[in-house]
């Protein structure tokens, strides 16, 4: 037994070695791993400080106005929505790269910004509007994100407009009950 022990010890050594050497790599991968989750949440926090400071700049057209058309806002008004949307397309990239947790991205984020969409269908001709003046380029298939959830939302929305058609008298706009969606959805 001693005579095999020391013919094998090198191998024995080895064996050892490749076990510490692979439980090793197996915590740093782990660490990694959670240092990956914590940097998305991260990521998230921060756009959520973005959003928050645009919710708190939200013009006052925009807080009491579902039924206002595009050009009939303030440039103030304007801008919000595309800021709005350009928010909207580095939270979009940001969920392409895996850079944000996925939960909150369809739980919150997306979500939050389709009842936006039909509680003020204005930031959708804003969308519209910007996206023809050659906005939101970036990323790529955003527009083509952004223009699908719209087709998607299509005959709701048409109901939203038909709904401020009945209720509002000419060159008045419809009060709503709350703002935009500050949880986002």
């Amino acid at each position: 037994m001693m005579k095999w022990f020391k013919d094998n010890v090198a191998h024995l050594l080895s064996a050892l070695g490749l076990f510490l050497t692979f439980g090793g790599l197996m915590l740093v991968y782990a660490q990694l791993q959670q240092a990956n989750e914590h940097q998305k949440w991260n990521n998230y926090n921060q756009l959520n400080i973005h959003y928050s400071a645009l919710y708190r700049d939200l013009p006052e057209e925009l807080e009491a106005a579902t039924c206002k058309h595009f050009d009939k806002l303030t440039v103030s008004g304007k801008k919000w929505i595309r800021s709005y949307f350009n928010l909207y397309s580095e939270e979009h990239y940001l969920y392409q790269q895996n850079l944000i947790p996925e939960e909150m991205w369809t739980k919150r984020i997306d979500n939050g910004v389709e009842v936006n969409m039909l509680s003020y269908p204005v930031i959708v001709e804003g969308y519209e509007k910007w996206k023809e003046r050659g906005s939101f380029k970036h990323p790529e298939e955003f527009i083509a994100f952004v223009d699908a959830k719209i087709s998607k939302l299509r005959k709701k929305l048409d109901g939203v407009l038909a709904q401020c058609k009945k209720s509002v008298a000419p060159n008045k706009a419809l009060q709503p009950t709350s703002s935009l969606t500050r949880h986002r959805g």
